[in-house]
């Protein structure tokens, strides 16, 4: 079923790379092909196992396509982001110097504003090699990180 959204084919990445569907994403990326693949994993009928804790996890859509222009909503979930302290020390490093683990001091944004990735994420491999791939459309190469991170 298709819940009459539109979406454009940076949307669609920004929304796929925060649900975690890397699986999902085919090269090269069509908008059309992911939507459909996108549509029936959400309309599919999962069962939890009894063996495994769930816990809820929020994802702020919204905040990936209004980018800058984003004012977020109070929740119940604000532990989930981790605000930065303005005091905490950060190092600036460039786009091929970003390593797992590496916790974000700003948002990695695309051209056009959308962001792909938070201030305070912590970064991971899958996520590392992601934003390689999109080094053409990225606002700029060279990000600001935690200090206490070595890009070597």
């Amino acid at each position: 079923m298709y819940c009459g959204l539109k979406l454009d084919d940076e949307a669609t990445l920004a929304t796929a790379l925060a649900l975690d569907v890397n699986g999902f994403v085919q090269k090269p990326f069509k908008a059309p092909i992911l939507i459909k693949r996108l549509l029936i994993a959400l309309s599919e009928t999962v069962s939890e196992s009894l063996d495994h804790l769930y816990s809820d996890v929020v994802i702020d859509v919204d905040r990936l396509q209004l980018g800058a222009h984003y004012q977020p909503k109070p929740t119940t979930h604000q532990a989930q982001h981790i605000p930065l302290e303005r005091r905490e020390k950060y190092t600036v490093v460039s786009l091929f110097q970003l390593r797992p683990d590496m916790q974000l001091a700003e948002d990695i944004k695309t051209k056009s504003g959308t962001v792909l990735l938070s201030a305070g994420f912590t970064l991971n491999q899958t996520r590392v090699h992601r934003m390689w791939e999109l080094e053409g459309n990225l606002e700029k190469t060279s990000f600001r990180v935690l200090a206490g991170f070595s890009a070597g």
